[in-house]
């Protein structure tokens, strides 16, 4: 392998803020054909450090079956964040290259208002109150990868009437209706509610994850603590990249230069 790939490909494992504060710098073309370049997972990594705004132009000039791999590998916080800014017919275009769960959950995303709730929330396992347990648990079992704590109990119009621990379903009869066992004092958030004013909700010392409605109660998702921690952070990317510091990492990027990071991969 070329020394100068080697040396790009390590600082970007090593200092990724500090290549992607770079690259902001750089003509769009460039990036774009570096990035092209690069394994789907460094290529990934950049354009989540990268100014949002930046990182979406240069995406879009990469060719189709790049997109897709990264659209498909990515996290949807991601991909949320590079569909919010472009128009309407190639966030459309751009959707259909993705699986259908995960376009679903990225349109969901992209209907809600910036860093709200209803951005973070996941799909929620629903029944009716009228459901025995044995039938709630084969429903659990049929919506398994949207699995939380509860299953949530709705009506004809999708409102939210309560819902039902795991724990307490499993020592339920299994005849037992579920509006026997269910808990209607449910805490809820609404989906615009901005995500940081709930990340401290007292709810959250009792309850792993917690429901989103909208204005009229009907229910949208389910919004899990630790899940919601987690894209909370990554969400929180700098916009402003972390200022290169003096020594071995300025050393490092003197070294392979501005131009060297561009064109050595592309040898």
């Amino acid at each position: 392998m070329d020394s100068n790939i080697t040396i790009v490909r390590d600082f970007i494992e090593k200092h990724p803020y500090s290549a992607a504060q770079t690259l902001d710098t750089l003509a769009d073309i460039d990036v774009a054909a570096f990035i092209e370049e690069l394994s789907t997972e460094k290529g990934m990594k950049l354009l989540n450090l990268m100014n949002t705004g930046k990182a979406t132009k240069c995406f879009l000039m990469l060719p189709t079956d790049k997109k897709n791999d990264l659209l498909e590998q990515s996290d949807e916080v991601l991909v949320e964040a590079l569909l919010r800014l472009v128009d309407l017919p190639t966030r459309e275009r751009l959707l259909s290259m993705l699986s259908p769960d995960k376009a679903a959950i990225v349109k969901r995303r992209l209907e809600q208002t910036p860093n709200s709730v209803g951005v973070f929330m996941l799909p929620a396992i629903t029944a009716s109150k009228n459901k025995t347990a044995k039938e709630a648990i084969q429903i659990l079992k049929s919506n398994k990868e949207f699995l939380d704590a509860s299953i949530y109990l709705v009506n004809l119009e999708g409102e939210l009437e309560g819902m039902v621990g795991l724990k307490e379903l499993m020592l339920a009869e299994k005849s037992q209706t579920l509006d026997e066992i269910m808990i209607t004092n449910v805490p809820r958030f609404v989906s615009d509610t901005p995500i940081k004013n709930i990340l401290d909700h007292p709810a959250w010392l009792e309850y792993s994850a917690i429901p989103v409605i909208d204005k009229s109660q009907r229910l949208l998702g389910s919004l899990p603590y630790l899940k919601t921690k987690e894209m909370v952070y990554k969400a929180a990317r700098p916009q402003t990249k972390q200022v290169i510091k003096t020594g071995s990492e300025l050393g490092e990027l003197y070294l392979i230069g501005l131009s060297g990071l561009l064109h050595a991969v592309g040898k």
